[in-house]
């Protein structure tokens, strides 16, 4: 991408993503666990939604609460930057 768009080998890998107007890959994963956990959230099932907030709510530290609370960190880790 560096060479099509005669960007310097210097440039940040950040920069070429919004140039190429695409998500990181590390990100892609993130965002599918957080549309997976809304979209159990919003379920219509009473069981899921119970299940999906007490990870969320009650044990964060599950794989469930882990999963949730990692991507939002390092975003306002990030963001702070």
């Amino acid at each position: 991408m560096r060479r099509v768009r005669l960007l310097a080998a210097n440039t940040t890998s950040d920069a070429v993503y919004l140039l190429a107007d695409v998500i990181p890959i590390f990100d892609e994963p993130c965002k599918r666990v957080l549309n997976f956990v809304s979209s159990c959230y919003h379920s219509d099932s009473a069981l899921v939604r119970l299940v999906v907030k007490h990870g969320i709510d009650v044990c964060v530290n599950s794989h469930l609460g882990r999963n949730v609370t990692f991507p939002l960190e390092l975003h306002l880790a990030i963001s702070e930057l």
